[in-house]
């Protein structure tokens, strides 16, 4: 059996392959990325009885820091949201408009509050295993 990196690697490059020679005009679609992510989903689950993974803490190290930074990315984004002016005399269309104003500053204020949420939480973690 195969380690986890060296197992999504080779699935991953196989799926891109086939992927290109099939479909060549979707590799930049939707459902090419999730496909992708699923390789490495069936390796993870195909390398979990081996007994030496090679280089899966990185792996692991890496999605673990992934909750963290999204929860920067969210109070990011409902700070960026709550400081578009809708009516600062841009076209209803135009790419300053971040958030439907249909939700007002309900959904920016939700991901402000969920991100820091997501923070105050991945943080206490962080520091009561070093605390260990």
């Amino acid at each position: 059996m195969m380690s986890f990196l060296m197992l999504g690697s080779l699935l991953s490059l196989g799926y891109a392959l086939a992927f290109q020679f099939l479909a060549p005009g979707e590799t930049g679609s939707l459902t090419y990325w999730c496909g992708y992510a699923m390789c490495f989903v069936l390796a993870r689950l195909l390398a979990s009885k081996h007994p030496q993974p090679a280089g899966d803490w990185l792996v692991m190290k890496l999605l673990a820091m992934t909750v963290p930074a999204g929860g920067v990315f969210l109070c990011a984004w409902g700070g960026m949201n709550l400081l578009a002016d809708p009516a600062a005399g841009e076209p209803e269309g135009a790419d300053i408009m971040l958030y439907s104003s249909s939700h007002g500053q309900l959904l920016p204020l939700l991901s402000m509050i969920m991100g820091a949420a997501i923070l105050a939480v991945s943080l206490y973690r962080i520091r009561s295993r070093a605390q260990r």
